[in-house]
């Protein structure tokens, strides 16, 4: 079930890199940077899920 909230944020964060990239060229880069902090936090959320369960 864990792997399943991965895929989730994997999917999501691709939709979020994408906005990201358009605030980036449209030279809006402090969004660009907050979504891709984002981002990156969703992703290592279920990451961290993932490992700590294994003790």
């Amino acid at each position: 079930m864990d792997y399943m909230f991965l895929a989730a944020a994997i999917v999501s964060g691709f939709h979020g890199y994408t906005f990201s990239a358009w605030l980036w060229k449209n030279e809006n880069t402090v969004g660009a940077i907050g979504v891709t902090l984002l981002i990156l936090i969703c992703l290592a959320l279920p990451i961290y899920r993932i490992f700590s369960n294994g003790q």
